[in-house]
């Protein structure tokens, strides 16, 4: 029980203000950093029940996965909102290099070349094969023997389409 909002054993638990500014020293970060995090997350669909106090408790390895999650987000849809009009770059660079009369080949566009991220993959992006913790306990399985190798392969290998 708290006693005069001392816990158990003498100890005051950190106001999320002291948290922050832990944080902040830690990091040696300002705190205005931190304030653009917390809004950049809260405003994501990551973050629709995500309070200040909860977020202040968060690990900072945590943090940066949500931060990562919230930008590869970003990067899809922006990607996805600009692939018409990549597409319809594409056509117009074609029909321009037929009306110019040029006797050689057309521009080799492709849509990738114009969207704002070209480069980009996601970072948690889904596979259809097994993930690694699938993987090392199909391995401990075959070296004790469980299961027979060609279940392993079998279970192993992508899904077909």
């Amino acid at each position: 029980m708290a006693y005069r909002g001392k816990a158990r054993g003498g100890v005051i638990p950190p106001t999320p203000e002291e948290i922050l500014t832990r944080a902040d020293t830690y990091l040696r970060s300002p705190e205005q950093e931190w304030d653009a995090v917390y809004v950049r997350i809260r405003c994501s669909p990551l973050g629709d029940d995500y309070p200040r106090e909860r977020f202040l408790r968060t690990p900072i390895r945590t943090i940066r996965k949500v931060i990562q999650l919230v930008d590869d987000q970003e990067k899809y849809k922006s990607n996805v909102a600009s692939l018409t009009s990549a597409q319809l770059t594409c056509v117009v660079l074609q029909t321009a290099h037929a009306f110019s009369g040029s006797k050689g080949r057309g521009p080799k566009t492709k849509p990738k070349d114009f969207l704002p991220f070209p480069q980009w993959k996601p970072t948690a992006e889904q596979s259809d094969g097994p993930d690694q913790v699938t993987l090392h306990i199909l391995g401990s399985l075959i070296r004790n023997f469980s299961i027979p190798l060609h279940v392993y392969a079998a279970l192993s290998k992508p899904a077909e389409k």
